[in-house]
């Protein structure tokens, strides 16, 4: 055997073991809500004490009942987990916010949270109603009991708009609550770039371009039969109004977001501690007041299908099979030679 030939199997021995796996991983968490029994699976809290009928969690929510067709996920079923925010304006001028985990769970290592979601806000398109600009929120780092939303974190939040109400529609936060990551100030974490500070240059803002296989959808046409008022088409490059596949992964000290397959965001944790190590969804508003609209309840969070899996450390066994081909090789070049 030549030492051109060991060279280059002991390089793709090594480039095996240091590739990361992209095979599926053993299944930490799921939940496809089908059961209607996930209440007792989960446990969400607000921001501050509110009336139920203000904000609250339905795990076992029927979507079909506002005219939202089956998750991609799902086998036909139409039961999620469903988030409604700020209906009656009773959070007393704090910034209102609600957010679910599971129950004692706890997320280590390196893992995929992947899900279906759907964020619905009040019509017509593109703008939308009054009070139509709500944030989907998820992440992960959260204690499981503690809500996690703009105004108070000790985890990484992703969130993201319905309507492109705001000039900072995709959002991250990183524990400790305050503002958003700004782009230009954390160069790197935006995928659509590091401009940040003006509603026109943004990259966090929906109509930037880099966005826009997202958005320009209208309602599903039961829920314009249902609420004629929900007419008209989003804008391009928003989340709301479409069921999107979202995936969130966790390697090493960086969370990565992305949605439909397009990345949106990665962020390091930088020496940040998290709360916890739990993952969670919510929802919350970006304004005290509460929507005028008479059926403000169609400003709600949908999310269906979550499943967590470990994702595989590189496969040592890779390399063995590297190692084991080389050994092969060289028996067989020998036993030519004997001949």
């Amino acid at each position: 055997m030549t030492s051109k030939t060991t060279a280059l199997l002991l390089g793709l021995s090594v480039a095996a073991l240091a590739a990361p796996s992209t095979g599926s991983g053993q299944s930490l968490f799921e939940d496809n809500f089908d059961g209607g029994t996930s209440g007792g699976s989960w446990l969400s809290a607000t921001a501050v004490s509110v009336p139920t009928t203000d904000s609250y969690a339905d795990f076992a929510f029927d979507y079909s009942l506002i005219g939202i067709p089956a998750a991609p996920h799902s086998l036909g079923t139409t039961v999620g987990m469903g988030f409604v925010v700020n209906r009656e304006g009773a959070s007393g001028g704090v910034l209102p916010g609600i957010s679910a985990s599971p129950i004692g769970m706890h997320f280590t290592g390196d893992f995929r949270i992947e899900f279906d979601a759907w964020l619905n806000f009040v019509g017509p398109f593109p703008a939308g109603g009054n009070g139509s600009t709500q944030m989907a929120s998820f992440g992960w780092g959260a204690n499981g009991t503690s809500v996690q939303y703009a105004a108070s974190n000790r985890s990484i939040i992703f969130a993201a708009s319905g309507d492109g109400g705001t000039a900072q529609d995709y959002r991250v936060y990183r524990v400790g609550g305050g503002a958003p990551l700004a782009p230009d100030a954390n160069p790197g974490v935006y995928a659509a770039g590091d401009v940040g500070g003006g509603a026109a240059a943004d990259s966090r803002q929906a109509s930037n371009s880099y966005y826009a296989s997202l958005g320009s959808k209208t309602a599903p046409l039961a829920q314009q039969i249902l609420y004629p008022n929900q007419s008209g088409t989003t804008a391009a490059g928003t989340f709301g109004m479409a069921w999107h596949d979202v995936i969130v992964d966790k390697v090493g000290d960086t969370l990565t977001w992305t949605v439909d397959g397009l990345r949106i965001a990665a962020v390091p944790l930088n020496g940040a501690v998290p709360g916890g190590d739990n993952i969670f969804f919510g929802m919350f508003d970006i304004n005290t007041n509460a929507s005028t609209d008479p059926n403000n309840f169609l400003n709600t969070a949908i999310y269906d299908n979550v499943v967590v899996t470990q994702i595989p450390e590189p496969a040592a066994g890779m390399l063995l099979l590297g190692v084991g081909g080389l050994v092969a090789l060289r028996r067989r070049q020998r036993g030519t030679l004997d001949r």
